[in-house]
């Protein structure tokens, strides 16, 4: 059975309201979970009449932060609106994995001055647990973590056959092993081609850098996302001929927030 993934936001650093795109989080629907990675601006479309509808045979739903970075975070204030009947679940990463972070960490988020309600007293019921090691298990569902290298370090993530999550990381030797044989890759492109400074790729992937990785690894589909928020569609377009240029054979997808995609 294919899995359905729902792009809810794929920028990084801040939303672009002129291009429709949000900050970073991706919806996994698979056969008893449902899953979200990262927790950015773009979880409002959980709010949708349309992803309600998806997540109405759900009787819970996992969300699991990669790092604490505003973009993979903010989101969860729209959380106060969801009127779904899930229990939420909210995974939060902790040393080694990241180098800080912690329960109090995401609480003191959703405490006053900075949000009126806290995160515990949100209408949904929502449970606030670490995970540490290089396994986590959501349900019936198996995620393997490592560490990436990035500011504070951000977690990487695969979901059996279906999956492998690597936002915000450098380029990386060891993301070909880890991703080899999933149906699809979400992978971070920061750097645009021609903007490759140094201080940069020591915390992000280049276009370039992620060409090849993509060639590889054998990975069906690459779907490249964390999104300069000035970027326009022209941009995006560069970047599909520029990973496809190195890896013919490999499925280069543009990710539309709210489309759904069987992987």
């Amino acid at each position: 059975m294919s899995a359905r993934l729902i792009p809810l936001g794929v920028n990084g650093l801040s939303p672009s309201p002129n291009m429709n795109r949000q900050t970073m989080s991706f919806l996994l629907l698979l056969k008893n979970q449902a899953i979200v990675l990262d927790a950015g601006t773009g979880l409002i479309r959980l709010l949708q009449p349309n992803i309600q509808k998806l997540l109405k045979p759900y009787k819970r739903l996992d969300i699991v932060l990669s790092h604490y970075h505003p973009d993979h975070t903010d989101g969860l204030t729209s959380l106060i609106q969801n009127k779904g009947e899930q229990i939420i679940r909210l995974w939060v990463p902790t040393p080694p994995l990241v180098d800080n972070g912690s329960v109090q960490a995401i609480e003191q988020l959703y405490k006053k001055p900075r949000f009126n309600v806290e995160l515990r007293n949100f209408p949904n019921r929502i449970e606030i647990n670490t995970y540490n090691s290089d396994k986590l298990i959501v349900g019936s569902v198996v995620i393997k973590l490592r560490r990436q290298q990035h500011g504070g370090g951000s977690v990487g993530m695969r979901i059996s056959k279906y999956l492998a999550y690597c936002p915000d990381t450098s380029a990386d030797k060891q993301t070909v092993a880890f991703v080899a044989g999933v149906s699809c890759l979400i992978h971070e492109a920061w750097v645009r081609e021609g903007e490759e400074r140094a201080d940069e790729l020591k915390n992000h992937t280049s276009w370039d850098q992620l060409a090849d990785i993509s060639a590889k690894t054998n990975i069906k589909k690459i779907m490249p996302v964390h999104f300069h928020p000035l970027w326009k569609d022209s941009d995006l377009l560069k970047l599909k001929k520029c990973i496809a240029k190195q890896a013919p054979s490999v499925e280069v997808i543009i990710p539309k927030e709210g489309e759904i995609y069987r992987i």
